[in-house]
């Protein structure tokens, strides 16, 4: 047992499950930092008794954000939003909140600080994607030892692309492809990106810096569409929905509780999200990507 504490804030999350894992294998001990501690008590499982807690901590209160880093080894940051939904905006949960972070770990001496950003950052237009650009400068100008990883599209058991298309192929006669379905990305697996977070907390070799982890294969938003089709069996028609047409749905959906679409994603599919190759990658961690159609399969089978 490292006996090494890490603090993952968001760990309840899609990537934060895996992350726990991964780092519970290590043997960390681990402060998972959720609002809805009560809904994520099966995370303990993941490790030995008493290995791993979750804690509830108000993220706006400075006071709970630094009682819950403590005498932390390294400092997690997966929070992140789709859409903005009242006092949860962009600029507070993507830029206010990482650079407070980011400061806070710098004042408390904390070894490793891990935040994870978001492919296309660089070249998109959207909210979303500014934000997440900004957060990013905010972190290097505070603590310019920060790792920031950029993942793609991530795929996994409880992914919300895969499995909303699949499950809306259920009931819909069409699936939209927005813009075309020309929008090109490179799928990441899941457990790829906690490898890269849990690799770069347990060694001192890899320098600080950006990380794009994204996978081998290229591939166009119609291309995902038909994959996801011909996986769970189903024929549907793929319409072809232009921008202003989806920016216009988007905006209706954006008053419901929790949109399916909002009209800074269609933005952002405007733009590709791929590698420009500027930065290190899952190859410099010695990670060999997953392919998405290896893994995909066995977990959309339940909607065949």
């Amino acid at each position: 047992m490292k006996n090494k504490l890490v603090t993952i804030f968001g760990g309840g999350g899609f990537l934060g499950r895996y992350v726990v894992k991964e780092l519970a294998n290590l043997g960390y001990r681990i402060n998972v930092i959720t609002r809805t501690p009560s809904l994520h008590l099966d995370l303990k499982t993941a490790g030995h008794v008493g290995q791993i807690s979750v804690t509830y901590c108000n993220i706006h209160d400075d006071g709970q954000v630094l009682k819950a880093i403590g005498n932390s080894y390294a400092v997690i940051n997966l929070i992140g939003l789709l859409y903005q939904k009242g006092k949860n905006s962009f600029e507070n949960i993507h830029i206010n909140f990482p650079k407070k972070l980011a400061q806070i770990c710098k004042e408390k001496n904390i070894s490793k600080f891990i935040h994870i950003s978001a492919m296309g950052v660089d070249t998109s237009s959207s909210k979303y994607a500014r934000s997440k650009l900004m957060a990013e400068r905010g972190i290097v100008s505070t603590f310019p030892e920060s790792y920031i990883l950029r993942p793609n599209i991530m795929f996994g058991q409880e992914d919300n692309f895969f499995n909303m298309f699949a499950r809306l192929a259920c009931f819909s006669p069409m699936l939209p492809a927005i813009g075309g379905g020309h929008t090109k990305f490179q799928p990441v697996y899941v457990c790829d990106v906690a490898k890269s977070i849990a690799i770069l907390v347990d060694n001192d070799k890899y320098d600080a810096g950006i990380y794009e982890l994204y996978g081998n294969e290229i591939v166009t938003f119609k291309d995902l569409l038909k994959f996801i089709l011909k996986t769970i069996g189903k024929k549907r028609y793929i319409a072809k929905v232009p921008f202003p047409v989806a920016s216009f749905m988007g905006k209706c959906m954006s008053v419901l509780p929790v949109p399916m679409l909002t009209e800074d994603q269609v933005e952002a599919l405007k733009f590709d999200c791929i590698a420009n190759n500027s930065y290190k990658s899952l190859k410099d961690l010695g990670i060999v990507a997953a392919q998405f159609e290896h893994i995909v399969p066995t977990y959309l089978v339940r909607f065949k």
